[in-house]
Formats: structure tokens, sequence, C-alpha cells
């Protein structure tokens, strides 16, 4: 029975007076807050939220109110999370990280 080793991870030699590049993948945002690595200030943190109706809700709630729908059931569209634009940052530095747009 022959064992195989995990080879140990690769390294390069980096000359002297050259720079490191390190390439970060978008983080996709989503309607709620995120632990992420924030761009600017380098902290580990939850996202502060900011959260106000799409244009989507605007357009439903108006068809719903000219159907008709004015008991306030036209207002429904502009309180679901699902039809809210979420803006997503950073709580120490207060830097923008991303948004989430429903639909």
């Amino acid at each position: 029975m022959s064992e195989q080793l995990a080879s140990p991870p690769s390294t390069k030699q980096v000359e002297p007076g050259s720079h490191l590049v390190q390439i970060l993948q978008p983080y996709s945002f989503g309607s709620k807050s995120a632990k992420v690595t924030c761009s600017k200030c380098q902290r580990e943190v939850l996202t502060e939220m900011d959260k106000h109706p799409s244009v989507t809700a605007w357009i439903s709630a108006a068809i719903i109110a000219i159907c008709g729908c004015f008991c306030g059931c036209c207002i429904i569209p502009l309180c679901m999370d699902s039809c809210m634009n979420t803006e997503h940052g950073c709580p120490e530095c207060g830097t923008h990280l991303g948004s989430h747009k429903p639909f």
C-alpha cells in the first residue's frame, strides 16, 4: 500500500523591488448584512445597510392603485424587503462597499 503525501504549497521567489498584486474577487451582496473585509480600512466588518424602495416597487404600487386598491394594499410593495434596493457600507470608515438591486 503506497501513501501519497500532499505536496507543500508552492512558493514563488520575488525579486527585491518588485510588487505583489493581490486580486480580490468581487463580493455579491444580498438584502441582508454581510461580513466582509473593507476595501479602504482593511477591517473585517458586518456591513451597515441603507434600504429604500426600488423603481419596480414604485411602479407596482402605482399599478395596484390604478387597479382600484386604494385601501392601503398599494403600499405593500414599498414595504417588502424583496422590493428594496440595499446599499452596503463600512460602519468603521463609511466607505460604500456595494449594493443589491432586486429583479
